[in-house]
């Protein structure tokens, strides 16, 4: 039993570990996305105040690439809004072969 009990332990060390790690890249996600979000705001005031300078504009254009690419990571993956629609199709084909059609 103090086997099992020492197993137990340390199977909830590593799940805590795991997690601490996961809401630590989290953190350290949200933490970017900010400081990014800070230096689209920057780069568009200086945009604004140096309408003509190139060097200005790329680097506004790269900081809201990465900025959006944060976002998405954050996001995660959007929802299919198409798959209600086909589940519902399916089954009406499905009941439709079994000549149970309303």
């Amino acid at each position: 039993s103090s086997e099992v009990l020492r197993k137990s332990l340390a199977d909830d060390t590593l799940l805590s570990g795991v997690a601490t790690r996961v809401s630590s890249a989290s953190k350290d996600l949200r933490n970017a996305l900010a400081q990014q979000r800070l230096a689209v705001r920057e780069y568009k005031e200086a945009s604004r105040l140096r309408p003509r300078d190139v060097e200005t504009k790329e680097r506004l254009r790269s900081a809201c690439m990465v900025y959006s690419r944060l976002q998405a990571a954050l996001d995660g993956p959007k929802p299919k809004p198409l798959r209600r629609f086909l589940a519902h199709y399916n089954l009406s084909i499905r009941y439709w072969d079994l000549g149970k059609a309303k």
